[in-house]
């Protein structure tokens, strides 16, 4: 019986899994009220300060072993992601002064869905 190799021997399936959880540990669409994280029903792509921070801290991750001596992505997919990581993490944000709307979601969902098409090549 062949055994998975495990994340430490393959470093892309370990971030392609990560990413693959942002879309599907979460809950889709918008509630009819406001979520915060200590809300009991918690958990929603829309939350702002949960499920964007997460994204955020992955495609970090992903940029830093980019730039560092692991790159990943084509160039052209790198500035893309790039480009994301530093909009999503600005102190400018549409996100920081009003509330998510669901093309944040989708734009998001469409850049993991982008790097994880790029780390299975």
């Amino acid at each position: 019986m062949e055994r998975e190799p495990s994340s430490q021997e393959n470093p892309k399936q370990e971030l392609i899994a990560g990413l693959r959880r942002l879309k599907t540990d979460y809950k889709d669409g918008i509630p009819d009220e406001i979520k915060h994280s200590t809300s009991k029903d918690s958990g929603w792509k829309v939350q702002r300060g949960v499920w964007f921070q997460a994204v955020a801290n992955k495609l970090g991750a992903i940029l830093r072993r980019q730039y560092s001596d692991e790159a990943l992505l084509s160039k052209e997919l790198s500035d893309e992601l790039l480009a994301y990581w530093r909009a999503l993490t600005s102190p400018d944000h549409p996100l920081k002064q009003r509330l998510t709307q669901q093309s944040d979601i989708d734009e998001a969902e469409a850049m993991i869905d982008k790097v994880i098409a790029e780390l299975e090549k």
